[in-house]
C-alpha cells in the first residue's frame, strides 16, 4: 500500500475516533479528494487493516465508538443487501444453470453459488429478528 493511502486512512480514522458521523462526500471535500477515494480508503480500512467501520443512513462511523443504534442500523443494512442478492440469485439461477453444461461445468457452478446462497432459513430468521428490534439512542 502506498505511503499516501496508508496517511489519508490514518487521518480518516483520527476523524472518525471522536465518534462522529461522516459521509463520503464530507470526508473527501475535507481531505480534498474524490469521494471515490474515500471508498476505497473505508474498503483498505476494513480488508488490510482490519478497522470496524459501520456504514449508515448518517455516514461512517468507527465499529468502536458507534452505539447500539448504530449497530442495529448497520446490521438491517448488511441483512437488507444480503437478502437482495440472495433473491436476485434465486431467481436467476435456474437460466444461469441451462447454460453450463457438463458435470465439472456443474460442479463450477455450485462451487461459485454455494456459498453465495447460504442458508435461506437462518437468514430469513435473523432478518427477522433484526426487523423487530426497537433501538432508541
Amino acid at each position: 500500500m502506498r505511503q499516501s493511502t496508508e496517511t489519508l486512512i490514518a487521518k480518516i480514522e483520527d476523524i472518525l475516533i471522536g465518534g462522529s458521523h461522516l459521509k463520503a462526500g464530507e470526508l473527501a471535500k475535507h481531505f480534498h479528494v474524490k469521494p471515490c477515494t474515500i471508498y476505497r480508503a473505508i474498503r483498505l480500512m476494513r480488508e488490510v487493516k482490519n478497522v470496524g467501520v459501520h456504514s449508515i443512513k448518517t455516514g461512517y462511523c468507527l465499529s468502536e465508538c458507534a452505539s447500539k443504534k448504530d449497530d442495529v442500523n448497520f446490521l438491517r443494512r448488511l441483512m437488507g443487501q444480503r437478502t437482495s442478492g440472495l433473491i436476485a440469485l434465486q431467481a436467476s439461477q435456474p437460466y444461469i444453470e441451462k447454460r453450463w453444461k457438463g458435470i465439472e461445468q456443474r460442479r463450477q457452478l455450485l462451487m461459485i453459488v454455494g456459498p453465495l446462497s447460504g442458508s435461506t432459513r437462518a437468514l430469513q430468521s435473523g432478518f427477522k429478528v433484526i426487523s423487530n428490534m426497537k433501538v432508541r439512542g
